[in-house]
């Protein structure tokens, strides 16, 4: 097929040559008799070329038939089969096959590629659980079959699936290990909570897994501590260090007695405050400033003697509207602390409800925090309260932007 190619090259080649020969050349009868001849050898040429390629492709879906008929073939040996013999208009008799053979090696084809995928699920391949089995599955509900059929079951497919999830989590905890996320924590406790998975599955005790987010909390809690002492609202921080202590962390651990750490917070509270009021005093005007300021005092449960002054000295110069609308959030304030001791739920249901108007005036993530810890003592959801996870959502949205 090369040695016509390459005649038909050279016979292109002439023509191009006789083209610009000179036209009274091209008057004499030799010269436009050669043209002819030339014509009619390369349109030989061509079709030559052209059933030799048939063969040729014929000859190349004879090898594919011939490979799925010896079994273990791809999907892909099948393709390149059907779409010789569709493209060249091949019948089936021609190639030595029929429909029905053509549709049974289908079969085994699919059946092929379903077995595949069940062996790199069994061998623990590097691939999600999920794209083998659903390329499995793909395979199997292609030709009709059942799992039954390539000799595994629902309850070996959910066995791959605990076992993916299991190394997921040992995956998590290795970078636990190596980076102090609290995150990470979270993400372990809801996996297993999730997938059913034990420490015994794991093949961890689970005091040593408490080891090793206690020290990681430990971590946290002291670069909190830090962070606290240039924060214009430390209640950030101790929602985070509160929540390890909920969570196995005891004071101990970071080195303070119950009394200790609550004095500790009381002084960084009202340093906060005064650093606020600092900012407040370059622009009283600025609603930034104004909201940091109350916020940071009613966040933190300060009043203005707290922090060495009085109302007429704070509010001097603060628009006549704020002014009124963040003193009634400081009276407010002290009557939900007083709701606050209650152990009730119609009391919770009332801190709730307070949250949730600071949120409206301006999200952030230790106001939903309290929100949330009040609704599960009340027993309520949001939408018993005029809310709901779409309106927190935008919330934290128009806040991020």
């Amino acid at each position: 097929m090369s040695d016509l190619t390459e005649i038909k090259d050279s016979l292109d080649s002439i023509l191009e040559q006789l083209k610009v020969v000179p036209y009274k050349e091209l008057s004499s009868g030799k010269i436009s008799q050669d043209l002819e001849s030339v014509k009619e050898i390369k349109a030989k040429a061509e079709k030559t070329i052209e059933e030799l390629t048939k063969l040729s492709n014929i000859s190349k879906a004879k090898d594919c038939l011939f490979q799925l008929k010896m079994g273990n073939c791809g999907i892909s040996v099948y393709n390149s089969f059907t779409s010789l013999a569709s493209f060249y208009k091949i019948p089936f008799d021609k190639l030595g096959t029929s429909k029905e053979e053509v549709a049974k090696l289908y079969k085994e084809v699919c059946l092929f590629e379903a077995k595949v995928c069940l062996k790199n699920l069994r061998e623990g391949v590097e691939v999600k659980v999920d794209t083998l089995v659903t390329s499995m599955c793909k395979y199997l509900d292609l030709i009709g079959a059942s799992l039954e059929e390539i000799n595994t079951s629902d309850e070996e497919i959910n066995f791959f699936y605990r076992i993916e999830n299991i190394r997921r989590i040992l995956k998590i905890i290795d970078k636990l290990k190596q980076n102090p996320n609290v995150s990470f924590i979270s993400l372990i406790k809801e996996d297993m909570e999730k997938y059913n998975i034990s420490f015994e599955d794991l093949e961890i005790e689970e005091q040593e897994f408490l080891e090793i987010i206690k020290k990681v909390y430990i971590i946290n809690a002291k670069h909190d501590l830090e962070n606290m002492q240039e924060s214009l609202n430390p209640y950030y921080y101790i929602v985070c260090i509160k929540e390890y202590l909920e969570n196995g962390l005891s004071l101990e651990d970071i080195g303070f007695s119950e009394q200790e750490f609550n004095n500790y917070y009381h002084e960084q509270s009202i340093l906060s405050a005064k650093r606020c009021f600092k900012d407040l005093q370059k622009d009283k005007n600025n609603l930034f400033f104004v909201e940091n300021f109350f916020d940071c005092l009613i966040d933190n449960d300060l009043s203005f003697e707290d922090i060495g002054m009085n109302v007429k000295e704070v509010c001097e110069g603060i628009s006549l509207s704020k002014k009124e609308s963040y003193l009634k959030d400081l009276q407010l304030r002290d009557s939900i602390l007083i709701l606050k001791t209650k152990e009730d739920k119609k009391s919770s249901e009332l801190v709730a409800r307070y949250y949730l108007s600071l949120l409206l005036r301006r999200y952030d993530f230790v106001r939903e925090y309290e929100l949330r810890k009040y609704l599960e003592k009340a027993d309520l959801s949001l939408e018993e309260i005029g809310t709901s996870e779409k309106q927190l959502k935008e919330m934290k949205k128009k806040a991020i932007r």
